[in-house]
């Protein structure tokens, strides 16, 4: 299951991006939304609309430090895609500590993401709150699951 979320994931960094553009960039959220309806099974148009406008942020917050924060969350999570291959790597060859090293550093780099919002220098609220804790869980459930064999 874990690799099936993995050819989703700059998909969804993207969406992420977009979401802090929504006020500046409507049309290109249509656009967005009507190609990712092309193949309903992975999306619905109104789910992708509901997606981008259900960020309460959204044109209320300070647009450069949003932008800022956004994307060391795109760094962060581009390094938790490495590491999370490599943790996959390793539990196939039966390494489990490096397994559990890589997904743990994973599991960090969404939660430093969080901490960007509420920690920096211009507190503001993380319209990522949902994606980090829901990736924080699955990577604690891989972990768990790791730690079982």
């Amino acid at each position: 299951m874990s690799q099936s979320f993995f050819p989703f994931l700059p998909i969804f960094i993207v969406l992420l991006v977009l979401n802090s553009f929504h006020g500046v960039y409507g049309d290109l959220i249509n656009d967005v939304c009507k190609e990712a309806s092309k193949q309903p099974d992975l999306s619905t148009y109104d789910f992708c609309v509901a997606s981008f406008s259900s960020n309460p942020a959204n044109g209320k917050e300070k647009p450069a430090a949003m932008t800022m924060y956004l994307k060391e969350c795109l760094d962060l999570y581009s390094i938790a895609v490495d590491d999370v291959q490599d943790a996959i790597s390793n539990f196939k060859v039966q390494a489990y500590d490096g397994a559990n090293t890589c997904m743990g550093s994973a599991q960090d780099n969404a939660g430093t993401c969080e901490d960007g919002f509420t920690e920096g220098p211009q507190k503001l609220v993380s319209p990522l709150t949902k994606q980090n804790d829901d990736f924080i869980g699955l990577a604690h459930i891989s972990l768990v699951i790791t730690n079982m064999v």
